[in-house]
């Protein structure tokens, strides 16, 4: 290829590029990511265009949730996701630098307190969690974004889902899962995250303190393994799959009673980041 051919080539592609960008940038107002920037050149009409594609965004220093034209249409796409036995957590975002107002330990929470009053006649208040995220540093040019995180997770008498894991309850003694469609959905969702991500689990498995230290010690890794097990059924390789017991030393209820009891006769699955 002569020297004429690359300079047209390299003309062309310079060409390419410069269109493209005043076209997404100028034209359409797509520059910028997910954050809102009112200090870039022509921050006048910018965040209005932005506005017009982001359903919920934030001021800085402000627990105030700004909605667009899409919010709604957003929204129901949520309530639609959710099972009857689910709860919705709202996690509200905030920047290291912004001051937490009265009442809430960091601006996130009071975020999504008001995203939580947004669905107000549209879903159970009892059914939403609130919770945070730390965006870390702020960028200075950022004075208004975009960014907020919702997240269904199970809640059933069988089974009760945090942010990063789970928590199986068994019977008195039972070393296999409890067959239970509640516990069945659940693993099935994990084991679906888990192949499509390429994430990784440890299953820790836990005892009341019936028996012996030793017994309870076998007892806890058996629950862990038949859990385990059950993740391997439904495709995840076993090389992503840790396995742990902690037996009766770690409860998180009195073992004086039966309810208390329950709760720490429990398999414990923690997603790992």
């Amino acid at each position: 290829m002569n020297s004429r051919t690359w300079i047209v080539l390299l003309a062309f592609l310079g060409w390419s590029i410069m269109s493209w960008y005043w076209y997404t940038c100028k034209v359409k107002g797509f520059c910028g990511g997910n954050a809102i920037s009112e200090k870039q050149a022509g921050a006048e009409a910018l965040p209005e265009q932005h506005i017009d594609y982001v359903p919920l965004s934030f001021k800085w220093q402000n627990a105030d949730p700004l909605t667009s034209e899409t919010w709604n249409g957003f929204m129901n796409g949520i309530l639609t996701t959710g099972a009857d036995d689910q709860k919705l957590v709202i996690s509200g975002p905030y920047f290291k630098d912004e001051s937490a107002p009265a009442g809430f330990d960091n601006l996130g929470l009071a975020r999504a307190s008001g995203i939580k009053d947004l669905f107000d006649g549209k879903l159970d208040p009892e059914r939403i969690e609130i919770a945070s995220y730390d965006l870390g540093d702020r960028d200075v040019q950022y004075t208004r974004f975009g960014d907020a995180r919702f997240n269904w997770v199970t809640r059933n008498e069988k089974v009760q889902e945090s942010m990063d894991g789970a928590l199986i309850y068994f019977a008195s003694d039972a070393k296999e899962k409890i067959s239970n469609a509640n516990i069945e959905v659940y693993l099935d969702k994990l084991a679906k995250y888990l192949i499509a991500e390429g994430g990784e689990v440890e299953i820790v498995g836990h005892t009341d303190n019936t028996g012996t230290w030793q017994s309870n010690k076998r007892l806890g890794m058996e629950r862990a393994v038949a859990v385990k097990k059950i993740l391997m059924s439904k495709g995840v390789d076993a090389s992503k799959i840790g396995t742990l017991s902690e037996g009766e030393a770690q409860p998180i209820a009195s073992n004086d009673n039966e309810a208390g009891k329950q709760k720490n006769r429990r398999t414990e699955i923690i997603i790992k980041k």
